[in-house]
């Protein structure tokens, strides 16, 4: 997918810089502090959480503080798209030097394409293994090597592919 990044955190549009990890979503969807009801399943994975409520970055600082490897923010606005409108950069607050995970932002559309592919997983007792980075994609179907892609492409494994910060899966 086409994601939006944040004015915090690590900048993943840069060229060959990416995160790859098992994603979860946070429970419940849309929390502005620190009581996730599934905090234990955070360690070391790529957390979803819905936009509303808070600050974007207040809900990053959570997640961080949970042990999570970076962070997805869903919009909250049903039918918001990608297709319709561009991604955008999530702001924070003054103070940004103490986010260290990095941060992008889908479309709820997006999002819940993402939703339906993590849910396939867990129905097989398995986590959705994704990765963030600039344009990317498999360099070759069956392997875990990465390439970056310059062009819109059909690759099965590039769920959207548009110009920024992408969110692949994995197999």
């Amino acid at each position: 997918f086409a994601a939006g990044p944040s004015q915090f955190g690590p900048d993943l549009s840069v060229k060959n810089k990416a995160i790859i990890g098992e994603i979860v979503a946070v429970r419940p969807f849309q929390i502005c502090d620190s009581f996730f009801e599934n905090k234990d399943e955070f360690k070391d994975r790529i957390v979803l959480i819905q936009r509303g409520g808070c600050m974007f970055i207040d809900k990053i600082r959570h997640a961080q503080a949970a042990g999570a490897v970076a962070a997805i923010i869903m919009d909250n606005n049903p039918g918001s798209s990608v297709e319709t409108q561009p991604p955008f950069a999530m702001s924070g607050d003054n103070v940004t030097d103490d986010v260290y995970i990095p941060a992008v932002f889908v479309f709820h559309k997006e999002g819940e394409i993402l939703r339906s592919h993590m849910q396939d997983k867990s129905e097989s007792n398995e986590h959705l293994k994704i990765r963030i980075g600039v344009k990317a994609r498999l360099k070759k179907e069956g392997t875990r090597s990465w390439e970056s892609a310059d062009s819109v492409n059909s690759h099965k494994d590039v769920l959207v592919t548009k110009e920024g910060v992408r969110i692949s899966k994995m197999r």
